[in-house]
């Protein structure tokens, strides 16, 4: 697994991205990232990745996925000022794009990823679809975490 994130790293570079690490401590057993346009440049957060190796992988794959989407568009601006409007679609664009890098790889886990980017899609769905639903949804994925964690560190 190490030489897969070692080539989502060095493709992060190539594409000209900057990457930050940092921790969330909100959510230390969560591995998670954002993508961003930042002053011009392409940016991707990731948190927590030291937590586990195969849910930083794809979520960082996700994040790329969010930057190769975002060099298709004629400005930086445009991708952020059309985001907002197109989440679902773009969302799943970014999965699209993270399956494409992923298969350029040795990444073997599959089930795991289709089920990440289920999850994650419909999470983004109900959101803009049912609110109240989609947060409640999210406090159990997060408890369910959260108990997995505790039960890791004993």
């Amino acid at each position: 697994m190490k030489h897969i994130w070692t080539s989502l790293l060095t493709l992060t570079e190539e594409l000209g991205f900057t990457i930050s690490f940092k921790d969330d401590m909100s959510r230390p057993y969560s591995v998670n990232g954002n993508f961003e346009v930042k002053n011009e440049f392409l940016h991707i957060n990731m948190y927590n990745a030291e937590v586990c190796e195969l849910e930083k992988i794809v979520t960082l794959a996700h994040e790329l996925g969010h930057g190769k989407h975002a060099l298709e568009f004629s400005s930086l601006s445009e991708y952020s000022d059309t985001y907002y409007q197109n989440i679902v679609p773009f969302e799943w664009q970014a999965w699209l794009y993270a399956e494409e890098i992923l298969k350029n790889t040795s990444f073997d886990q599959w089930d795991y990823f289709f089920k990440d980017r289920e999850a994650c899609y419909n999470r983004y769905k109900l959101s803009i679809e049912e609110p109240e639903k989609a947060f409640w949804y999210y406090l159990q994925e997060e408890a369910q975490k959260m108990e997995e964690y505790i039960q890791e560190c004993m």
